[in-house]
């Protein structure tokens, strides 16, 4: 949703409603709410189609149902309320650190800026799948190093294929893991030597 909201041009196109239907059974109300959400925004239902199929789906206009948001627990009733301020802020932030200022290094990231859910490895953001392992591995981040994982970063983000080809013993394995830890896909079952 906060996509649809960012922009509705890129990203109303990727909202397919048939899977957005299915989840109107989920058994999570904010769930449900949230589908009924992006539904009228997609198919364009007017105010009292998308208040009667809350209805159906949520119960009578009254009902309070509350759910977890950004870490606390809120009425998704006022839902919109709370993302509208959740933007305001996220833009002022941004007018204030001045992120599109042009600067001879490019934008620069503070570690407060990025969600739990994010990380940057090399200068590439990426995801991370796991917040518990941590990002701290035991690479000596050399130039070439850091050159390295860039790429790699740039590769794995965008999805395509890698191949690393070396002598053995060079490192390979022990790279890999370092990564999977950078992106929080570590599961320790072939820990490197």
């Amino acid at each position: 949703m906060r996509l649809t909201i960012y922009s509705r041009s890129i990203f109303l196109r990727l909202l397919a409603p048939l899977p957005l239907l299915s989840l109107l059974q989920h058994p999570d109300p904010s769930i449900r709410y949230l589908a009924i959400e992006l539904l009228s925004i997609s198919l364009g239902l007017a105010d009292a189609a998308r208040i009667d199929w809350q209805a159906q789906y949520l119960g009578p206009p009254d009902h309070e149902f509350y759910a977890p948001w950004e870490g606390r627990s809120i009425d998704y009733g006022v839902l919109l309320i709370f993302e509208s301020e959740r933007v305001y802020k996220a833009n002022k932030m941004i007018r204030e650190r001045e992120y599109f200022r042009q600067s001879e290094g490019g934008r620069k990231f503070a570690p407060e800026d990025l969600g739990r859910w994010t990380g940057v490895v090399a200068g590439v953001l990426i995801p991370r799948f796991n917040v518990n392992i941590p990002m701290s591995g035991k690479l000596v981040m050399t130039d070439n190093t850091n050159v390295n994982l860039r790429n790699i970063a740039r590769i794995i983000v965008a999805e395509k294929p890698l191949l690393l080809q070396s002598i053995p013993g060079a490192g390979k394995s022990f790279l890999i893991d370092e990564i999977a830890k950078l992106f929080g896909r570590f599961d320790g079952s072939h820990p490197s030597p």
